[in-house]
């Protein structure tokens, strides 16, 4: 009965002077009250709805968009003090320093991206490798240079996982290859791979050498053939996946994280606007880009 009437009583006004000095109170009164007429069912708001809400204000200026994070967490704050919620659901998130820089309206369907794996370009010089390159991008999303990265080795082919080895910019992980997937993998390292001495990569130049990002951009020509105006690259495939998993599966942040190897939170983020992802799954079905 008493934390009822302590919760009654007990405005986030009252909360926020105890806490902080007056003109930080003033700051965050003003940012919060922005924040509620605009979401007024912002009490039971889950991460994923305030990542959509921060990202909807459109701040360009970093500081102001700190300050407004930081007012928001200091409302969860107060919910939580006076039992109006158990648990805090933006305790950890991190703002970038720049705004979302992915372009929704850019990024591929996973139906157009599988679609065009199955194009058959056994014609086309490298097809295989090509292919194998394709794959990983789509169903790994893996960033160039871990695709550089990537040694013989790495593929566990009784397990049917990829071991994506870690740096100062990704997390390693082990991901899971598709059936698809492996029967391509093993086509290619049977009839197509070349090696040179102490050359271990899984992908290779025609000539054995190791592969660089450039033979890795350039493997994407013979798709880029198949789409109308929007042109294929590998960020594009990649955010793509992410955007994919997060805002069409609803895979938890965590768990697409984990996925892509980010390190922070923030970087998962960033690819969570269902509005955006759901505009254009219907307009790829009624107006397909795949000859």
């Amino acid at each position: 009965m008493q934390n009822n009437m302590k919760s009654i009583k007990y405005s986030l006004n009252d909360y926020l002077n105890e806490m902080f000095e007056k003109k930080t109170v003033e700051i965050s009164i003003f940012l919060l009250n922005k924040f509620l007429k605009k979401h007024p069912n912002a009490p039971k708001y889950q991460f994923q709805e305030i990542v959509v809400a921060i990202n909807d204000e459109k701040i360009k200026n970093i500081r102001t968009r700190g300050n407004f994070l930081t007012a928001i967490k200091r409302y969860y704050d107060y919910l939580i003090y006076i039992n109006a919620r158990k648990t805090h659901p933006c305790k950890n998130l991190i703002l970038n320093s720049q705004l979302n820089d992915v372009q929704f309206q850019d990024l591929f369907t996973m139906k157009e991206l599988v679609s065009l794996l199955d194009f058959d370009t056994n014609n086309l010089n490298y097809a295989l490798r090509n292919k194998v390159i394709f794959s990983i991008l789509i169903f790994q999303a893996l960033h160039v240079a871990e695709i550089e990265a990537l040694k013989l080795n790495d593929i566990d082919f009784d397990k049917k996982n990829i071991f994506i080895k870690g740096s100062k910019y990704r997390n390693e992980r082990i991901l899971d290859l598709q059936d698809k997937q492996l029967k391509i993998i093993e086509n290619y390292i049977d009839f197509e791979r070349k090696q040179k001495p102490n050359v271990n990569n899984l992908i290779t130049k025609f000539n054995g050498e190791k592969l660089n990002s450039g033979d890795i951009i350039g493997s994407l020509t013979s798709f880029n053939k198949l789409l109308f105006e929007r042109k294929l690259t590998p960020t594009k495939i990649r955010q793509s996946v992410i955007a994919h998993l997060l805002s069409v599966e609803n895979n938890s942040l965590e768990s697409v994280q984990l996925f892509a190897g980010h390190r922070w939170p923030s970087s998962t983020q960033r690819y969570y606007h269902p509005s955006k992802l759901n505009d254009i799954q219907i307009i790829n079905n009624f107006f397909p880009k795949i000859i």
